[in-house]
């Protein structure tokens, strides 16, 4: 079972386009119940799944930033498993506290903004 937690987090970073959900990503580790699958890995991790999705979205996204600066904001959202460009807005908006726009300005000038925790 802890293989298979630690198992989850590689497989996250491989699927991230295809997972949108703590759900999704505890079914493709192999878990039916999205409840066991969060307990285990917050015992093994210390975060909770949902907050370690974000993270690895976060930085996805400025990862896409830096390899394609001109890429179309609804291509990285497809990327990095959101439905669209509103999606994303949202998502960063939320987390970060500035637009796509704004985090794009910062990674490319590499002055991140850290996650709200």
């Amino acid at each position: 079972m802890k293989e298979q937690i630690r198992r989850s987090v590689t497989i996250l970073e491989q699927n991230i386009q295809n997972i949108r959900s703590v759900s999704e990503w505890a079914y493709l580790v192999g878990f039916r119940s999205s409840k066991s699958f969060s307990r285990l890995f917050r015992n093994e991790f210390g975060i909770r799944p949902k907050a370690y999705l974000d993270r690895i979205r976060i930085e996805e996204i400025k990862n896409r930033f830096l390899e394609m600066p001109d890429v179309k904001y609804y291509c990285i959202a497809l990327e990095v498993g959101l439905e669209d460009e509103q999606a994303l807005y949202k998502f960063v908006k939320n987390h970060l506290g500035i637009s796509p726009t704004e985090l794009k300005k910062h990674t490319l000038e590499s002055s991140f903004p850290q996650m709200a925790a």
